[in-house]
């Protein structure tokens, strides 16, 4: 299988959604996988928001793992909000359908079906699908590889 195709502008938090602000460290879209990256730091001494990678291997990523999911597109040094859980957030992927487990995937800020676990990636669930356009976000991860 591959990534699930992200159309960003689909992306919408609902109003039960807990959420973080902070400033972007790369580009974001929205609805993409992100952790804070303790080691680059704003002017306020906030660590950034970075794209997760479910097989990184830098040791920030690795420490922190994926800890939510870009509500808004952003360009470095940018503001975002991120998601970190939500009851009914509307993902704007394609070719889910209820029932369907999504993870983080190993490319940098793509989220996959969960069929597509390999044996280098940290288990990291981020969401699960609840219609076809919409899923509770809840991350739940493994800091060491399958």
């Amino acid at each position: 299988m591959a990534n699930l195709t992200l159309t960003s502008a689909s992306v919408l938090q609902s109003s039960s959604a807990i959420t973080l602000n902070g400033i972007a460290g790369v580009a974001l879209g929205a609805g993409q996988p992100v952790y804070r990256d303790t080691a680059d730091l704003d002017s306020a001494g906030n660590a950034k928001w970075k794209l997760y990678d479910a097989d990184a291997v830098t040791p920030v990523a690795i420490l922190n793992g994926c800890q939510g999911i870009a509500a808004n597109s952003a360009a470095a040094g940018q503001p975002c909000t991120v998601v970190l859980s939500d009851p009914a957030f509307t993902h704007g992927l394609a070719a889910v359908t209820k029932g369907d487990i999504i993870i983080a995937s190993a490319t940098a800020g793509a989220l996959a079906p969960a069929a597509d676990l390999a044996s280098t990636m940290r288990p990291c669930v981020v969401m699960f699908a609840i219609s076809s356009t919409q899923a509770t976000v809840d991350i739940a991860q493994s800091l060491t590889a399958k």
